[in-house]
């Protein structure tokens, strides 16, 4: 199964660090009384948005680099297409599920149903 890359690149890395470090002067620009800037504005409301902007265009471009999955068999492990009515085996796979969990605890069990009628969905 493909995974969105969880690494920054040292160019990510950088450019982030970068944005937090004028984030920080600024900050510490602001709350530092007589500080030398202190007469400038420290700009720290942009460098925020500048910060978060960057960290969204950032997780929407791996998104975007994301390869795209079919929706047929195999789209993910595991997986595969259901129909979107029961067919026959499926709905009697179903009964034979929930009978013998009745038969065996005497409760209900959608999941145990729902397994049955997945292993006997058509594979296309």
């Amino acid at each position: 199964m493909d995974q969105i890359a969880t690494r920054l690149t040292e160019t990510e890395r950088t450019e982030l660090l970068d944005w937090v470090s004028s984030c920080q002067s600024a900050y510490h620009i602001d709350s530092t009384p007589g500080h030398r800037f202190g007469g400038l504005p420290s700009m720290l409301e942009e460098n925020r948005r500048g910060l978060c902007q960057y960290v969204e265009e950032l997780l929407a471009a791996r998104l975007r680099a994301r390869p795209a999955k079919s929706a047929g068999a195999g789209a993910f492990e595991g997986w595969k297409r259901m129909p979107p009515r029961l067919t026959g085996e499926m709905r009697v796979a179903m009964v034979g599920a929930a009978l013998r969990y009745m038969r065996a605890t005497g409760g209900n069990s959608p999941e145990a149903m729902y397994e049955a009628a997945f292993a006997a969905a058509p594979s296309e």
